[in-house]
């Protein structure tokens, strides 16, 4: 467990600054016994969505992004290129 995301789940589990990553696994597994990874996976998502260290994309702009991403339609009649 790196040092940010230990630091952000001591945050939302232990409600400290930080700790230990035993004490940090440890409170995952008394909450979350055998789904420990997802759960962890969750509080940090939260974190990034709540708190967003430089937002990428406005989420008025994502569906401008989408369309983006997809090809052109291709022109049928044409030979491939």
């Amino acid at each position: 467990m790196d040092g940010w995301n230990r630091k952000i789940l001591a945050r939302r589990l232990l409600n400290v600054d930080d700790a230990a990553s035993e004490a940090v696994s440890r409170r995952l597994n008394e909450l979350f016994p055998g789904h420990v990874g997802t759960a962890g996976l969750h509080f940090l998502e939260h974190e990034y969505l709540d708190v967003p260290g430089a937002p990428l994309l406005a989420p008025a702009d994502i569906a401008a992004w989408n369309q983006a991403l997809e090809p052109p339609p291709r022109d049928l009649t044409q030979p491939p290129p």
